[in-house]
């Protein structure tokens, strides 16, 4: 069976001599793990379309053990502003991996997809820091974890939300604030905790 999803690609690994497995968050199914046959050969067609952070449009082979396959694999867009740019990509392949980390396989959440494409979007037209930080909040919001004594606790979280300028020294104390939350809702810590530095 053949199906066609939308998803942002949230991670790769290498496999065997030409193949590699994807980590894809679709917006009909949530996090999909994806094999990609050949796509590590030099004449790939679906090589440049599978880069981390990229929104794809798929065709996916469904077989009888429930893993995707995919057959076709057409580029939406590539956020090449992100790329290009050291520190925002290290931004978002936070962000990205933290969705890997809090997601559950095949389980669908519209607004989880929604709002990682829209942060894609504002992040490669104009960057800022806040915008990593209101969806690491929803992130939180979603599994269920944030409770609205942290803007009393840590007073500093309500510049997430505004345009006021925010100190060195509450910038830090935010960064630590999400990261410290983050890992202890995956209970390991992210690989990609470069994503601190700031522009």
């Amino acid at each position: 069976m053949t199906k066609r999803f939308i998803g942002v690609v949230l991670s790769s690994n290498n496999f065997g001599d030409s193949d590699k497995f994807f980590a894809v968050f679709t917006r009909e199914l949530g996090l999909v793990n994806v094999v990609g046959k050949g796509v590590r050969k030099l004449n790939s067609k679906r090589s440049p379309s599978l880069d981390t952070c990229n929104l794809t449009l798929f065709s996916l082979k469904q077989t009888r053990d429930g893993y995707y396959y995919v057959n076709e694999a057409k580029l939406v867009d590539e956020f090449f502003n992100i790329k290009s740019n050291l520190v925002v990509s290290g931004w978002v392949y936070y962000i990205l991996e933290v969705l890997k980390n809090v997601s559950v396989a095949g389980i669908e959440d519209l607004l989880m997809f929604d709002n990682l494409v829209n942060t894609l979007k504002v992040l490669n037209k104009k960057p800022s820091k806040r915008v990593v930080y209101v969806f690491l909040q929803h992130v939180i919001v979603s599994a269920g974890v944030w409770d609205e004594s942290f803007y009393k606790d840590y007073p500093y979280l309500k510049y997430i939300n505004s345009n006021i300028s925010v100190s060195k020294q509450d910038q830090s104390k935010i960064d630590m604030f999400f990261t410290d939350v983050i890992s202890d809702l995956i209970e390991k810590d992210i690989n990609s905790k470069k994503f601190l530095s700031s522009l």
